[in-house]
């Protein structure tokens, strides 16, 4: 499913649906962002981790993620390509930086 959002709907629409977007247990969603501080905004929204570029134990965040599923809130940091066992759901913050960036 893609939805797109009247500008500056976007962040509160998208926050909406993962509350209501409930994970069983081992799935995996990733919220991508544009920006660190949107990244760690958000992620303190949601209640879960974040992975970005400057962020020092990323490596153990992301692990954890792996390992106990949930939600993870990233930058292009994170990569596009990511292929993590249960990863149902993903959400674009914003337009990405391309069509890769997308996919």
């Amino acid at each position: 499913m893609v939805s797109w959002c009247k500008h500056g709907e976007g962040e509160e629409m998208g926050l909406a649906m993962c509350r209501r977007r409930q994970l069983d247990r081992g799935e995996k969603g990733v919220v991508y962002c544009s920006s660190k501080a949107q990244c760690e905004r958000l992620a303190g929204e949601l209640g879960c981790g974040y992975y970005h570029a400057e962020n020092v134990d990323r490596a153990d965040r992301l692990a954890e993620w792996a390992e106990s599923g949930g939600y993870i809130v990233a930058t292009s940091a994170l990569g596009t390509g990511v292929d993590f066992l249960g990863i149902v759901f993903i959400l674009h913050m914003g337009m990405p930086w391309s069509m890769i960036d997308y996919v």
